[in-house]
């Protein structure tokens, strides 16, 4: 069993909008990216469930990387590149997200919601019996415990890829994914709290609305969590 890495450092909470921001501007200049070349889009559909190692035709991938904030680890592996290249693959499926990231002003647009409430409101679209909702809470449940080792990937990947892209099959903009958010929550999915998986679950069993049009409180006020970032 390879172990994962448990040092993960406390980050002021005053800091964590930090790197959500730094997230918004990978899913940004990945939009940008993909827009102008969807040949890359291609290869990164292609390559969705693969692990880095396992891709092909992806040198080009490194260079988006370059300055993000991403924790080398004693054995010169990279933290956060695995999260970064799983969400990149099932982003380059979002043809909508990506014409509205590439947008220079999508910057300032906020999204809200994490991907627990975008499934908690794809649940409410389709499901109209009780029996579909229980078999959609057992795929969610499914999801939660899926396992994401950072250097080898594992179950998530392809559990992902399963939900992402039933969510996007609907092109209903009410259910676009916020992800900014999503691969934020990646990196975090490791957490010894397990911070991710607590803040879907609450979205999804337990929304929090602001007003009645369900737009639910954002995830910083849901979650307030020090580490595990």
């Amino acid at each position: 069993m390879i172990e994962t890495p448990t040092d993960t450092p406390v980050v002021p909470e005053e800091t964590q909008n930090d790197y959500l921001a730094y997230d918004l501007k990978f899913i940004c200049d990945l939009a940008k990216h993909l827009n102008g070349d969807r040949g890359k889009a291609a290869m990164l559909r292609r390559n969705a469930g693969n692990t880095i190692a396992e891709s092909r035709n992806i040198d080009w991938f490194f260079h988006l990387l370059g300055g993000r904030p991403i924790t080398r680890l004693n054995d010169g592996t990279f933290k956060d590149e695995e999260a970064y290249f799983v969400i990149s693959t099932l982003f380059a499926s979002d043809k909508a997200s990506i014409e509205c990231f590439a947008d220079k002003e999508a910057e300032t647009k906020p999204a809200n919601g994490n991907f627990g409430y975008t499934l908690y409101r794809l649940k409410k679209k389709i499901c109209d019996v009780e029996s579909a909702e229980k078999t959609f809470d057992r795929r969610f449940g499914i999801l939660l415990d899926a396992d994401f080792d950072p250097q080898l990937g594992g179950s998530l990947s392809f559990r992902l890829r399963q939900m992402t892209k039933r969510v996007i099959a609907e092109k209903d903009p009410a259910l676009s994914i916020n992800w900014p958010q999503l691969l934020r929550d990646i990196k975090r999915w490791n957490g010894s709290k397990k911070p991710t998986q607590k803040s879907w679950a609450r979205s999804y069993y337990a929304p929090v609305f602001k007003s009645s049009d369900e737009k639910p409180e954002s995830d910083e006020k849901q979650d307030h969590i020090q580490g595990d970032y």
